[in-house]
């Protein structure tokens, strides 16, 4: 369970990981074997990373980035209020359906492509 912020840099993780309202989750290099969820948290960051399991970010209240990870599960990004901090969803390899709705502002892609080997709708249905 994640309050606060919380790094995992070059970690392992084996189980689920949820980030409390509020809380900031950044991971970099890492992999994670189980479900991550965030439920209005003020940050997600996935980077460089593998996840073994369903992702789920909803009401996401500051920033979201999803790059360069692979994620072999669905992804859904759905119900955040970011302000000026434009969710970024870009480069990665998602192995089931990704799934972004009713985000403001819309995930953007900065023109690198994701691969998606399942459906893809919603707002990442252009990237």
């Amino acid at each position: 369970t994640v309050t606060g912020v919380t790094c995992l840099d070059e970690a392992t993780v084996n189980g689920p990981v949820t980030v409390r309202p509020g809380a900031t989750l950044i991971v970099t290099g890492s992999t994670v074997n189980g479900p991550i969820t965030a439920a209005g948290a003020a940050g997600v960051f996935l980077a460089d990373s593998t996840v073994r399991g369903p992702v789920r970010i909803t009401g996401a209240t500051d920033a979201v980035a999803v790059i360069g990870t692979e994620f072999i599960g669905p992804v859904e990004i759905s119900g955040g209020r970011t302000g000026t901090d434009v969710p970024l969803v870009a480069g990665n390899s998602v192995t089931g359906p990704l799934r972004c709705t009713g985000n403001v502002p819309a995930p953007i892609s900065l023109g690198v492509a994701n691969t998606v080997r399942g459906p893809v709708a919603g707002q990442c249905a252009s990237l």
